[in-house]
């Protein structure tokens, strides 16, 4: 008897796997973002692995601080717009004033930035007072800081127009080649080589990523601010850069406080460990930004995307922290003997948080989407608030204090995000109605 005959509703077809991909913005863009977080992993723990045979230890530590400090700057210099753009371009009719807008902002930011940076830290921290050296690495160091920036918000802009592939080809694959290829020749330098790498392949990123932006959506480079767009974003930026500015407090202060209270080689073993655990926070920052990006159209169903997004973080964010935890032994001595003994706890602790880094991601996503900006504010303020705090009460009794330090803040955050969210969520399982936003 055919099932037609028996009465039995055939079975509806679902297309395969790769088509339903294909077809589903939230899944494609998590997707690509996840793929470029997995090939920056590869190219990040080349690069390391590739510096800590060419630099000693104490250069090696000395560089990572200095880095670090470069990228916080280029965050700082976002001044919101990462943010701004996914949540504005998609409804946009004027992406090109906006876009240009933005890339001017954060460039100019980055440039000032850069410069309190070589000013001020020096005098905190005698032991990068190597960036003043002489006028050209504090010169480089400034310019190729602001060019950082540039980078991180045009990966926003792929991301808003469901792109995220070019964030791949850009980041990924040339970034990536070059940032590999320059340590062998800049060695000479020093630990300022170390810099000089990562920041030279930044330049040569946003070059490639204004080609692609002028072919795919049609942008045309303009060096004008335009006051209209700035009027039409500003509140939003502005909220959504203080909290940006709070939560890279731990990002700029712990490096600083390792590297102060425990030396250069503890602030290389610290660093590592949490390079090699930012691969997989970067696994929950791609599935939120793509909940970001999607909940920002027209028509977007937040409670759906919100269930389909904790699924995909619970299905890849579990194993994946367990299997670093697990293997980190071996993984740390990969950089050496002394990063394996070093940083094996440091990097368990932080491996294990990666589902709750994930959904306190997720957390703050919703609170940028639904535009509840003060309580985005007010978590980020917690979250930076009790990291720092514990670190620098835990920083004397080893790394792994200072590991726990950040868990604990970023769970505290999170949970109060949640919390917050919920408040505006509650009830409300009808699809939801972006509007645009009236020009």
């Amino acid at each position: 008897m055919s099932r037609q005959d028996s009465g039995t509703p055939p079975r509806k077809w679902t297309a395969p796997a790769p088509r339903r991909l294909a077809r589903d913005p939230l899944l494609r863009n998590s997707f690509f973002l996840t793929l470029n977080a997995g090939t920056q992993a590869a190219v990040s723990f080349v690069f390391w692995l590739l510096n800590s045979h060419l630099y000693s230890a104490g250069q090696l530590g000395t560089a990572t601080t200095l880095l670090s400090g470069a990228v916080t700057i280029s965050w700082v210099s976002l001044f919101g717009f990462n943010s701004t753009f996914i949540r504005f371009l998609p409804a946009s009719r004027q992406p090109n004033e906006e876009i240009n807008t933005g890339l001017l902002m954060v460039f100019s930011t980055g440039l000032v930035a850069a410069v309190l940076y070589v000013v001020i830290v020096p005098l905190l921290v005698p032991r990068l007072g190597l960036v003043r050296e002489s006028f050209s690495f504090a010169a480089g160091f400034i310019v190729l800081t602001a060019f950082m920036g540039v980078n991180l918000v045009t990966d926003s802009v792929f991301i808003a127009f469901r792109k995220a592939q070019y964030n791949v080809l850009v980041d990924g694959a040339i970034q990536g080649a070059v940032k590999l290829v320059l340590p062998v020749l800049l060695v000479g330098l020093g630990a300022y080589g170390v810099f000089m790498s990562a920041g030279l392949a930044a330049v040569v990123a946003v070059a490639a990523s204004i080609v692609f932006m002028m072919q795919i959506v049609d942008y045309r480079p303009r060096l004008r601010v335009s006051p209209g767009a700035l009027r039409r974003t500003w509140d939003y930026s502005a909220a959504n850069y203080g909290a940006n500015l709070l939560a890279l407090c731990p990002a700029l202060a712990i490096p600083l406080i390792v590297l102060d209270i425990r030396g250069p080689r503890q602030a290389a073993f610290y660093f590592v460990a949490y390079q090699v655990a930012n691969l997989l926070f970067a696994l929950g920052w791609a599935v939120s930004s793509s909940f970001f990006a999607e909940g920002s159209h027209e028509g977007s169903d937040l409670a759906s995307l919100l269930r389909r997004s904790a699924k995909v973080i619970a299905l890849v964010c579990i194993p994946c922290g367990i299997f670093v935890a697990a293997t980190g032994h071996w993984i740390l001595l990969l950089f050496g003997l002394a990063y394996s003994v070093g940083g094996t706890s440091t990097l368990a602790i932080l491996a294990l948080s990666t589902p709750l880094v994930a959904l306190s991601s997720m957390a703050m996503t919703v609170l940028r989407i639904t535009k509840q900006l003060r309580a985005l504010v007010l978590s980020t303020a917690v979250y930076a608030a009790v990291i720092v705090s514990l670190a620098l009460l835990g920083a004397g009794h080893g790394l792994p204090w200072v590991a726990t330090a950040y868990v604990v803040g970023t769970t505290a955050a999170g949970l109060l995000a949640a919390g917050l969210a919920a408040i505006r969520l509650r009830g409300d399982s009808a699809p939801r109605d972006v509007r645009p936003v009236p020009r």
